[in-house]
Protein backbone atom coordinates (compact mmCIF):
# COMPACT_ATOMS: atom_id res chain seq x y z
CA UNK A 1 0.00 0.00 0.00
CA UNK A 2 2.71 2.26 0.47
CA UNK A 3 5.36 1.31 -1.79
CA UNK A 4 6.57 3.97 -4.46
CA UNK A 5 4.74 1.69 -7.56
CA UNK A 6 1.82 1.35 -5.75
CA UNK A 7 -1.46 2.52 -6.97
CA UNK A 8 -2.98 2.42 -3.06
CA UNK A 9 0.06 5.10 -1.91
CA UNK A 10 -2.40 7.76 -1.83
CA UNK A 11 -0.60 10.13 0.30
CA UNK A 12 2.49 9.81 -2.40
CA UNK A 13 5.00 8.46 0.41
CA UNK A 14 8.27 7.98 -0.83
CA UNK A 15 11.15 6.15 1.14
CA UNK A 16 13.90 3.89 -0.39
CA UNK A 17 14.21 1.57 2.65
CA UNK A 18 10.24 1.03 2.88
CA UNK A 19 10.64 -0.73 -1.07
CA UNK A 20 13.52 -2.45 -0.05
CA UNK A 21 11.97 -3.82 2.77
CA UNK A 22 8.48 -4.62 0.74
CA UNK A 23 10.71 -6.24 -2.47
CA UNK A 24 12.28 -8.26 0.36
CA UNK A 25 9.14 -9.48 1.90
CA UNK A 26 7.42 -10.34 -1.49
CA UNK A 27 10.50 -12.79 -2.25
CA UNK A 28 10.34 -13.94 1.12
CA UNK A 29 9.40 -17.84 2.02
CA UNK A 30 9.60 -18.26 5.55
CA UNK A 31 5.97 -16.43 7.41
CA UNK A 32 7.78 -15.56 10.29
CA UNK A 33 10.84 -13.57 8.25
CA UNK A 34 7.85 -12.10 5.99
CA UNK A 35 6.06 -10.71 9.01
CA UNK A 36 9.10 -9.36 10.71
CA UNK A 37 9.74 -7.47 7.56
CA UNK A 38 6.55 -5.81 6.92
CA UNK A 39 6.66 -5.30 10.84
CA UNK A 40 9.88 -2.83 10.18
CA UNK A 41 8.02 -1.16 6.96
CA UNK A 42 5.61 -0.35 9.30
CA UNK A 43 7.81 0.79 12.14
CA UNK A 44 9.03 3.06 9.31
CA UNK A 45 6.15 4.62 8.21
CA UNK A 46 5.15 5.24 11.87
CA UNK A 47 8.97 6.92 12.55
CA UNK A 48 8.39 8.76 9.11
CA UNK A 49 5.12 9.98 10.22
CA UNK A 50 3.44 8.81 6.66
CA UNK A 51 0.30 8.10 8.63
CA UNK A 52 -1.08 7.85 12.02
CA UNK A 53 -2.63 4.87 12.86
CA UNK A 54 -6.11 5.39 14.72
CA UNK A 55 -6.59 1.57 15.94
CA UNK A 56 -4.82 -1.72 16.43
CA UNK A 57 -6.74 -5.49 16.06
CA UNK A 58 -6.19 -7.43 18.88
CA UNK A 59 -6.41 -11.11 17.46
CA UNK A 60 -7.34 -13.80 20.08
CA UNK A 61 -8.18 -17.08 18.56
CA UNK A 62 -10.13 -19.49 20.71
CA UNK A 63 -10.03 -23.34 20.26
CA UNK A 64 -11.08 -26.31 22.05
CA UNK A 65 -8.62 -28.48 23.21
CA UNK A 66 -8.67 -31.15 21.39
CA UNK A 67 -8.17 -28.81 17.52
CA UNK A 68 -4.57 -29.54 16.80
CA UNK A 69 -2.16 -27.78 14.09
CA UNK A 70 -4.47 -24.35 13.80
CA UNK A 71 -2.16 -21.81 12.14
CA UNK A 72 -2.36 -18.26 12.56
CA UNK A 73 -0.70 -16.08 10.17
CA UNK A 74 1.16 -13.02 11.00
CA UNK A 75 -1.47 -11.39 8.77
CA UNK A 76 -3.96 -13.10 11.31
CA UNK A 77 -5.24 -15.37 8.50
CA UNK A 78 -6.66 -18.94 9.95
CA UNK A 79 -4.75 -21.62 7.90
CA UNK A 80 -7.13 -24.65 8.13
CA UNK A 81 -5.12 -26.95 5.56
CA UNK A 82 -3.12 -28.77 8.19
CA UNK A 83 -5.80 -28.49 11.04
CA UNK A 84 -7.42 -31.67 12.73
CA UNK A 85 -9.30 -32.29 16.03
CA UNK A 86 -8.31 -35.36 18.52
CA UNK A 87 -10.82 -37.65 19.12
Amino acid sequence: MFGEDSADNYVGYRNDAMNDLIAEARQELDPVRRGDLYAQANQLLISDHAVIPFYFDVLYPVAKSRVRNLEVTPQGIIRLETVWMEH
